[in-house]
């Protein structure tokens, strides 16, 4: 095996296995990572950028040391490391149900009986197929759990455990039965309202009535994702919250679901999570036994499996007692233990609202993970698999030590914790946010109540950009329905006439916003950003990721007695550490109505995403451990902004709750959490194909460049590729031959890193999607120290250095042109006259040149900039637009947690125009500038006619709009902006239907789709349609601190710029 052999299979990659025809069960076994070679230092598998500097010695390009790929070495080295383990226990199964078993425990080495010496020679010999020398990105098996070989006996189906073996061997599949995975509902059961049962209970019975694809299809497009199908295996549980530490649990194991009452212990001084800032609570359940779960309950009793018609009858039947609050959470909340003190939630609930809150949610979810922990057993526990990801990182995993033995456990996939929350919890109390406020009036005192979190957005509808020029937002005004246009000196500030504004500290800027909502109220107990983070943390490492749904009532219209309202407040900003740190979506807020119960789209936004965050029907990867492997010379930037903050001497806006310090864990921004012992490694409870996680890299060699060579013995200098290997250990379902299966895979990808000393070379390079993500967490990051109202100031500042630098690198790229001619590295995306003031023939005004429209990646950078200020998570309350903390924060949970293409359309949504027939097979035009005025210029082009021109007789083709985003989609027929003609359903073209449907399957939950057309009914949907397209016109917007229109505020920066460049050029 030579490397010559290597080189030529680089060059000539070969077949991938998925196109030889076996069907789809080749990709649901690859290849197991016992047969991979790898490196004897670091541990990462071989990959494409390791060169060949013998016949059997590799050189890694991630520790930079050499090695040999020989059975020998490699099985010597796995021995090796497998002894400087603590030896440990694996369960074995009954193959007839998943029940505790009674078998021995059983021991191996590690990574020695999987490591077959034929296979791995074949393997390695000069006629094989080395698909990971070629590929950037494999998948490997892992084991799932080790057992001693099959050994039936008449009595038992049972695989038993053999005292005589000393190797077990490992079990790579089992039946979803076996290792299931699991959903636990957490219903918050002090709101003394039923329709807080009923928005709930609706939302879980449309997830488990749900039909696979093959057979129906559900509503809203919530049903397979990608082919995945319904997951029927999966096992839901059922708890309910009570005040001062009450749980009652569903046995699902009985139809009509018998309920098991328990206490859980609540935070004192004595824990490390926090205690009690002040005062003595009216109850302590110190003086009733709180006994562990395991010794009440079995998993099996708890959890119910969804393919058994039997247990899925127990489930409906357990739901529709909580859908009828008078039977159920009376059962739940008016108990007595030991019959020494009865409690009901209903003594503390405000008068008439609906409220509730007050359960001891931290404790709670502390308690049943300390069960699952007790009884049960996940594969991301076993020490082989995290072997797997690399030499010695066992010490950072979560390995049982629990009284059971590993044979008597519960086996599970891993899981998701759904809560459902009707008020703050009782380590957060009921703030006084009103008086901590300084508010010029009592209704600013009070805040909103209103949604928040859906789409990445906190927004009531037609108020988000209500402070807009030129007639509001709400569709009024004649700007925006009539010709009338801005009045004189409305308009953009001509470039090179000077502005007001020549710094960008914010001094002499507009007034200010006058609602500040920055200020957290102080919690009931100390520490709760710690104990959250703690819990979320101990979630991951249990398999589990938390989802948090807040449903608080709506306040009715005619509320007039705004000084009596109650402040509705959650906390958000602390229970969204319980998803962050667990591998969550983000927390949600939603309302529902205090009356009768009504179909409103806020239910179906519920649904949704109760069944996209489900285990059924989208496949999750559980029990995730990631990797993150760099040369020598690169490293992950874990300076916290905080860090930098303390040099300028600036406090955090919240310093006394740490959120900035929280907002990422290791240098890593996402739903993960970091592991303590190794700064490479994060633990993930459960993450979806749209979980997305983001880092930055720092050069750390001394030389403050990266090493391209490195020095082999008898070779000399070898030229070291850079490159970055992610390592991603995960447990998921998939099918097999129409059964379900549960697995354990590893995915290693690794990215090859270009090298230039070009500017215009890397930022050509640039990818302006992912570019958002990174500069969402630059600035949410920021927010969390200083203020909503700094980060616009913040955002010009980083706007105006990179323009800064573009410039000068165009500058100095023409001077390299000038002395070396056009073959200088980086001269084929550079075109001067498009980049420099001083050079003729450019399209461009001298404005937009400074603004780098002639940049071929910053051409959109100041668009996406302003759109980012002006997102929901960022922009300060000012007008109409005042989102309540909890609203904000779930918004802002929701953008961290968006893939590049989902935030692009959340800041800036895709509008396109659209013409009427059924011969319209595209749109005319796919990026429509968002400005009114724009879209009104844009219908003239296509349709030559608007605002009635031809006596009202025009009777050609109707302009429509589709306008696509994760919070809404819909379709309007701009008649409202150009007088024209009603149109009707019919008058939709199919391909228009399908291009807004496609853009609703990308999201990871279809948001609503709206046909905001008029169908002959006079101005029915006119107002809702305009409040939902004045939402969108980011470019028409003004920015809450500077009252600057996109024009404006692009002028501004342009005019700084150019007093910053030098006077030659």
């Amino acid at each position: 095996f030579s490397a010559r052999q290597l080189e030529k299979r680089r060059r000539n990659p070969p077949i991938s296995d998925d196109s030889k025809g076996e069907g789809a069960d080749i990709q649901h076994y690859p290849l197991k990572l016992a047969l991979v070679a790898k490196c004897t230092h670091c541990g990462s598998p071989m990959n494409p950028s390791s060169p060949i500097v013998g016949r059997w010695t590799v050189l890694c390009n991630l520790c930079g040391q050499t090695y040999d790929i020989d059975y020998q070495t490699q099985h010597e080295s796995r021995m090796a490391a497998s002894a400087s383990l603590s030896v440990t226990s694996f369960p074995s199964i009954s193959m007839k149900s998943n029940t505790h078993t009674q078998n021995k425990s059983v021991t191996k080495q590690l990574d020695s009986s999987d490591m077959d010496e034929t296979e791995y020679r074949n393997r390695y010999s000069r006629t094989s197929t080395l698909t990971e020398c070629v590929k950037p990105l494999m998948e490997y098996s892992l084991p799932l759990l080790s057992m001693a070989p099959l050994s039936p006996t008449p009595n038992s189906m049972r695989i038993e455990d053999s005292t005589d073996m000393e190797i077990a061997e490992n079990i790579y599949t089992l039946p979803a039965k076996l290792c299931p995975p699991l959903l636990a509902i957490f219903i918050d059961a002090t709101c003394p309202n039923p329709q807080y049962y009923n928005r709930i209970c609706e939302a879980l019975n449309q997830l488990i009535n749900l039909k696979d694809s093959s057979e129906n299809e559900s509503k809203s497009g919530e049903h397979v994702k990608d082919g995945y199908g319904l997951c029927k295996s999966t096992r839901i549980g059922i708890f309910c919250m009570t005040e001062n530490g009450g749980l009652s649990i569903f046995d699902l194991t009985e139809n009509g679901g018998h309920l098991k009452h328990v206490w859980v212990r609540k935070p004192d001084a004595d824990t490390a999570s926090g205690h009690y800032q002040s005062g003595d609570d009216d109850y302590d359940n110190e003086e009733f036994e709180v006994a562990p779960l395991a010794d009440i309950m079995t998993p099996e009793e708890i959890f119910a499996p969804l393919d058994s018609e039997y247990s899925k009858s127990c489930v409906l039947s357990a739901l529709r007692g909580l859908a009828d609050s008078s039977i159920t959470i009376d059962m739940a909340c008016q108990r007595s233990h030991n019959s020494k003190k009865k409690l009901t939630s209903r003594t503390k609930v405000s008068s008439g609202h609906g409220h509730g809150g007050g359960v001891c949610f931290g404790s709670t979810l502390e308690y049943f993970l300390d069960f699952m922990k007790h009884v049960g057993y996940h594969p991301g526990e076993m020490n082989h698999n995290n072997h797997m990801l690399g030499e010695n990182i066992d010490s950072g995993t979560c390995t049982s030590s629990c009284d059971l033995e590993p044979a008597q456990k519960f086996i599970y996939a891993g899981g998701k914790i759904m809560c459902f929350l009707s008020g703050p919890p009782d380590e957060i109390g009921v703030p006084t946010i009103r008086k901590s406020l300084k508010a010029e009036s009592q209704a600013e005192q009070n805040g909103r109540i209103g949604a928040g979190g859906y789409g990445g957005s906190c927004a009531e509808l037609g108020k988000r950009f209500e402070s807009m020029k030129y007639g509001g937002s709400g569709g009024g005004g004649s700007y925006l329905s009539g010709n009338d246009e801005p009045a004189d000196g409305d308009g953009d500030v001509e470039f090179g006439k000077g502005l007001p504004r020549k710094d960008i500290s914010g001094k002499g800027s507009a007034e200010k916003p006058s609602h500040q909502d920055g200020k957290i109220a102080k919690t009931k107990y100390l520490n709760v950003t710690a104990l959250y983070e703690d819990i979320g943390k101990y979630s991951a490492r249990g398999a589990f990721s938390t989802e948090i749904f807040a449903l608080l009532p709506k306040l009715e219209n005619d509320e007039s007695d705004t000084e009596h309202l109650p402040e509705q407040y959650v906390g958000i900003p602390f229970l969204r550490l319980l998803s962050d740190r667990s591998g969550g979506a983000g927390p949600l807020v939603l309302t529902y109505p205090l009356g009768p119960s009504t179909s409103d789209d806020e239910d179906d936004i519920l649904a949704n995403e109760v069944i996209s965050r489900s285990p059924l029907n989208r496949n999750h990867a559980f029990g995730s451990l990631l990797r993150v492997r760099l040369p020598p010379s690169l490293r992950i930037d874990t300076n916290t902004a905080r860090s930098k903050a303390s040099k300028s001497n600036k406090m955090s806006v919240n310093s006394e709750h740490n959120f900035d310090e929280c907002y990422q864990t290791n240098g890593m921004y996402g739903s993960i959490t970091a592991s303590n012992e190794d700064i490479a490694l994060f633990y993930i409870g459960s993450c979806d194909e749209s979980s997305t996680l983001s880092f930055a890299l720092n050069i750390c060699s001394r030389s403050g460049r990266l090493d391209e060579y490195v020095y082999v013995d008898g070779r000399g200098d070898v030229r070291l590729c850079p490159c970055i290997q992610t390592c991603f250990a995960y447990t998921s379902i998939v099918k097999n031959r129409g059964q379900w299966v549960t697995v354990r895979r590893l995915r290693v990808l690794t990215l090859e890193l270009d090298l230039t000393v070009s500017v215009e070379s890397m930022t050509a390079s640039l990818d302006s999607e992912a570019l958002i993500v990174s500069l969402y967490h630059n600035f949410y990051h920021h927010a969390l120290q200083y203020g909503l109202t700094s980060v616009e100031d913040h955002a010009v500042s980083w706007l105006l250095s990179v323009l800064f630098c573009s410039y000068e690198s165009a500058r100095k790229m023409q001077g390299l042109i000038d002395r070396y001619g056009p073959t200088v590295e980086g001269a084929s995306e550079y075109y001067p006259s498009d980049r420099l003031l001083d050079k003729e023939g450019s399209h461009f005004s001298n404005r937009d040149i400074l603004l780098g429209r002639g940049h071929v990646v910053f051409e959109f950078l100041p668009l996406l900039v302003f759109a980012l200020v002006q997102s929901d998570a960022l922009r300060p309350n000012c007008g109409g637009f005042k989102p309540s903390i909890d609203a904000r924060a779930a918004a802002a949970a929701h953008m961290g947690n968006m893939p590049p293409l989902t935030i692009s359309r959340c800041i800036a949504p895709r509008l396109e125009l659209w013409l009427t027939g059924e011969d319209s097979s595209k749109a005319v035009n796919e990026d429509v500038n968002m400005s009114m005025n724009d879209v009104r210029y844009a219908i003239i082009d296509y349709i030559g006619a608007s605002d009635g021109e031809e006596g009202g007789n025009y009777n050609g083709v109707m302009p429509l709009l589709l306008l696509d985003s994760p919070s809404q989609v819909f379709i309007h027929d701009c008649r409202e902006l150009c007088n024209l003609r009603k149109t009707t359903d019919e008058d939709i073209p199919p391909a228009m239907i399908d291009s807004a449907e496609d853009g609703r399957r990308s999201y990871r939950v279809a948001p609503q789709f709206n046909k905001l057309v008029s169908n002959g009914v006079e101005d029915c949907t006119c107002a809702v349609a305009m409040q939902h397209l004045s939402d969108a016109m980011v470019e028409d917007s003004v920015t809450s601190v500077k009252k600057e229109t996109f024009n404006e505020w692009c002028t501004a920066i342009a005019e700084v710029l150019h007093s910053e460049l030098p006077t030659t050029t």
